[in-house]
């Protein structure tokens, strides 16, 4: 499968991206894709709008010259030529519905977007979020790595239990392209899937019946060996081999996944933002928004197949 072969770069103009945008020009060169730039701003309040032109005018020579520093400071062979990269800018309000307009009408297969700033450096801000809901198109919401170069240590958080198959098929697709990224762009790939037994407290603590300790080990004991199994049995069907290292870890997602983002240095994180609700039009799950609200590193996230998003054509 080709994977990302129309990308669509969304720039606010307003601040230095040079890193983004290399980071964004080195996928779409090892990948041959078509790369475009979107300079999507709110506009300006009433009353100025006299200073419109000059105002778009700023903020497009800003990104011209981000995309310069960008191509330079790539290696010759695969540097591309910053004046060949076409530059769009739209502004108004709704800027979330207007990016997603733009990528489904250009036939994008993927948004890159510096995530917004954010104290602590921790989560994301409304409009990042509502591309994470709405999107039809795979986000990848970039931060800076601090200058840090070369390969990225990549996450891809799995749920092996879903209940439905568009939830199956999201979990082999995420397995599919964290490979593909990790054997182009990584130099790391670690499988993260989290099990929980919700009755574990119940079963300690419950004041009405006494549960021997040893029983609830063997209870959770076989929960994990099932949970385990079921995971690589999805490792095997996704055809990747031994790509990654696996992480089975105990706890909820939205507690274990953040951490092991912190304690393992992970640069981008691939996950999916899939709800057990039914698949049109769904409303992300309470458990991808808690992670979502914790994570530090970049991420990549995806839609299931069958999402119909609200934002129309």
């Amino acid at each position: 499968m080709k994977r990302f072969q129309n990308i669509l770069f969304v720039s606010h103009g307003l601040e230095n991206e040079a890193e983004c945008l290399k980071e964004a020009l080195a996928l779409a060169c090892n990948k041959q894709a078509n790369f475009k730039v979107l300079i999507a701003h709110p506009g300006l309040p009433h009353g100025f709008d006299k200073y419109h032109d000059t105002y778009e005018k700023a903020l497009f020579d800003n990104v011209k010259f981000c995309l310069k520093a960008a191509a330079e400071a790539m290696p010759e062979d695969v540097r591309p030529d910053p004046e060949k990269i076409p530059v769009d800018i739209e502004g108004g309000d709704m800027q979330a519905v207007r990016i997603i307009r733009r990528a489904i009408a250009e036939d994008c297969d993927l948004l890159i977007k510096p995530a917004e700033n954010r104290e602590g450096n921790r989560g994301y801000e409304a409009l990042d979020m509502e591309l994470l809901r709405k999107s039809p198109i795979p986000v990848w919401l970039a931060r800076e790595t601090g200058g840090k170069t070369g390969a990225f240590h990549i996450a891809v958080a799995i749920d092996p239990l879903s209940d439905e198959k568009a939830g199956r098929d999201l979990g082999l697709k995420l397995l599919d392209l964290a490979a593909a990224l990790n054997s182009e762009i990584g130099n790391r790939l670690s499988i993260v899937s989290c099990w929980d037994y919700p009755l574990e407290d119940s079963l300690r603590n419950n004041v009405f019946v006494r549960v021997p300790e040893e029983e609830i080990k063997k209870t959770l004991e076989a929960e994990k060996a099932a949970h385990l199994d079921t995971l690589h049995g999805l490792i095997a069907e996704s055809g990747i081999g031994e790509a990654g290292d696996v992480h089975h870890l105990h706890g909820k997602p939205q507690n274990v996944i953040p951490k092991f983002v912190d304690e393992n240095g992970v640069d981008l994180l691939v996950m999916g933002t899939v709800a057990r609700t039914g698949i049109p039009g769904f409303v992300m799950g309470n458990t991808a928004e808690n992670i979502l609200q914790k994570v530090s590193s970049s991420l990549l996230a995806m839609k299931p197949p069958g999402f119909v998003s609200p934002v129309k054509p």
